[in-house]
């Protein structure tokens, strides 16, 4: 069979391609964090992988800009960060159990 020009295919594949370095620091700086300290403390924990994603970043994110920070283990923040993941955001499926 051969296509039209004007047939359009009904499914469309994307791969979501890792942040890069100034993603990661437009993020940080769009939430009002010292961006370079944000990047700094994520290499210093060699936690890349989990900056190089949205969603963990944005946990990442959330972590560094609460005062008692990141924790210091990295277990700890996997931990904490499987937990903030987990959370539940609608007040509605909170307030229903």
């Amino acid at each position: 069979m051969v296509k039209k020009k004007d047939d359009i295919d009904p499914i469309s594949v994307f791969e979501l391609a890792p942040l890069r370095k100034k993603d990661i620091l437009c993020a940080a700086a769009d939430r009002c964090l010292d961006s370079n300290a944000f990047l700094k403390e994520v290499q210093l924990k060699e936690i890349q992988p989990l900056a190089s994603h949205p969603s963990t970043l944005n946990m990442l994110l959330g972590l560094f800009g609460r005062p008692g920070g990141q924790p210091k283990q990295r277990s700890k923040l996997y931990r904490l960060g499987c937990e903030t993941l987990a959370d539940e955001r609608s007040n509605s499926r909170k307030e229903s159990r």
